[in-house]
């Protein structure tokens, strides 16, 4: 998947500020070579601003850093990059409603971006086993032959994680639209 995303519209919302350091960007630049590689996903980051005049792109840690220059913005150049996505596996990372609108034809998904950097996180994050410990530890040397019972049985029931019950819970019969069932689609893909 190629995954275009409108930098400082996705750190805004992420960081909750309007000023971004250089060193935040940055970070997230890496952050996102990190889950790029992780995914085998294509990156493509636009910043406003940058070092010259015109349009002006780098690679960082495997990621496509594109600066809009001095006369247009990363929306602009966002606009401009769209039609080479056109029929692409190919998604936009925004919360701007205009810049949604203008590119609709070019992006079959838009990804919000508190969600999208939810992914990310979640996709680095080392693993976690859902393995319970099973082993009982008895407090108490009384013994209550009703209470050991309980426990015994309680020890015997399937455990459930919060999004394991959570999908069993909502795993009713739900007929998604074919553009919904896309969109769960390309959610699995990021």
């Amino acid at each position: 998947m190629i995954l275009l995303l409108d930098g400082y519209n996705i750190l805004k919302q992420v960081l909750t500020t309007n000023s971004i350091s250089q060193m935040e960007r940055d970070a997230f630049v890496r952050l996102l070579g990190k889950y790029g590689e992780k995914k085998n996903h294509k990156v493509i980051i636009f910043f406003d601003g940058g070092p010259y005049e015109k349009p002006y792109d780098s690679r960082l840690k495997g990621v496509t850093v594109w600066y809009a220059g001095y006369y247009m913005t990363a929306d602009d150049l966002i606009i401009q990059h769209a039609p080479l996505y056109k029929n692409k596996d190919a998604a936009l990372v925004t919360g701007d409603r205009e810049l949604i609108n203008q590119t609709k034809p070019y992006f079959k998904t838009v990804f919000e971006p508190i969600f999208f950097y939810n992914q990310v996180k979640e996709t680095l994050q080392p693993p976690i086993s859902h393995l319970p410990d099973t082993t009982l530890i008895k407090l108490s040397e009384e013994s209550n032959p009703e209470l050991d019972a309980l426990m015994e049985q309680a020890a015997s029931l399937p455990i459930f994680f919060k999004n394991e019950k959570e999908s069993l819970e909502t795993n009713k019969q739900v007929t998604l639209s074919k553009k919904e069932r896309a969109m769960e689609k390309n959610k699995k893909k990021l």
